[in-house]
Formats: C-alpha cells, sequence, structure tokens
C-alpha cells in the first residue's frame, strides 16, 4: 500500500506577505552592516531574502522607501522592548531599565541596532529622504523620557539637575553599577 504524501499547507497572502517582509527586513540589515548604505541595492536585497528587486521595488517603491521600513521596524523593536521594560517606572529607575533593555538589545540583536544607528546618522544629511521617519520615532522617545520625569517628585528632579548625574564619573558609575561594558574602563 502506498503511502500518502503530505499535503503542502498553503499560506494565506498575508503570511507570505509577513514572510517576505522579514527576509527582505532581514537581508537588508545584513547588507547594511556588511557594505553600508552605498553599497547595499535593492537587487542585492532581493537576491539576499531569495525574492527578486521587482517584490522589493513594489513593496517599498524605492531604496529610501526600504530604509525607512527598515528603521521603523528596528526602531519599534526597540520602543516596545523599553516600555516593555520600563512599566510604570519612574526617574532613576526607569532610566537604569532602559539602559538595561539597550545592553539586551545591544547583546541579542547587535545587527539591528547596528543597521538602526547607522541609519539614524545618515539621517542627519539633509539629503536623506527617510528623516521624518527617524524625527518620528525621536519624538516617541522624548515624550517617554518626559514621562519618566514627570512621575518623579519634583523635588528629586530638581536636586538632580543640581547634582553631579550629568559628569562623566557618575555616568560611568552608574554603567557599572546597570552592567553596561564601557570601552577603555574595567
Amino acid at each position: 500500500m502506498a503511502q500518502a504524501s503530505p499535503v503542502p499547507v498553503r499560506r494565506t497572502q498575508e503570511e507570505r506577505t509577513a514572510l517576505s517582509d522579514r527576509l527582505l527586513v532581514g537581508a537588508a540589515i545584513a547588507l547594511l552592516i556588511e557594505r553600508g548604505i552605498g553599497g547595499t541595492t535593492l537587487i542585492a536585497i532581493g537576491e539576499r531574502a531569495g525574492y527578486s528587486r521587482g517584490l522589493v521595488t513594489h513593496r517599498f517603491g524605492s531604496k529610501a522607501g526600504l530604509l525607512a521600513h527598515v528603521h521603523d521596524t528596528v526602531a519599534s523593536h526597540w520602543i516596545e522592548r523599553v516600555q516593555s521594560r520600563v512599566g510604570g517606572a519612574v526617574g532613576v529607575e526607569a532610566l537604569q531599565r532602559v539602559v538595561d533593555a539597550l545592553y539586551e538589545f545591544i547583546a541579542e540583536a547587535p545587527d539591528e541596532i547596528r543597521a538602526m544607528y547607522l541609519l539614524r546618522y545618515a539621517s542627519i544629511d539633509p539629503a536623506a529622504e527617510y528623516r521624518a521617519n527617524v524625527a518620528k520615532f525621536h519624538k516617541a522617545q522624548r515624550r517617554d523620557a518626559q514621562r519618566w520625569d514627570r512621575g518623579w517628585p519634583s523635588h528629586r528632579r530638581a536636586a538632580c539637575r543640581h547634582r553631579s548625574v550629568h559628569r562623566r564619573g557618575a555616568l560611568l558609575r552608574d554603567c557599572r553599577r546597570a552592567r553596561v561594558p564601557v570601552v577603555g574602563q574595567s
């Protein structure tokens, strides 16, 4: 008796789109790390992800559209991670949790964070077409930081502003306490 071969499960259009999106973003991140922004092309991204340049162009319109999507995807992961980690904490506790979240993100997704910062620094160029995307995420991060600060008692905020927390020594001490490796320090 012949055994029936399993019938392949057909993915929905939504599942196929999500899969191709993950693969294209992953390919773009890898190429950004390897080649930089100038050396990353839609053709190379499509090939690395196993698709054609046509799909990349159809989905994102241009290289700038894809770079904006990559930045937004990684920045969303970052913001979700920070908000989850900080929760309802305020003041120094919130900032320590942000440092912990950053350290974890660096350890768990180093290429994602490298690509995000590469794109953020390149957005300083007035010709960068995804500057508005970066600005939108910076605004969200500032809003979060203001919320953490507002939840802190005003007498603590005022005292903290007058202390040496912003000096390099205090920052290094806080980083050591939060187990963040500091280059050039043991």
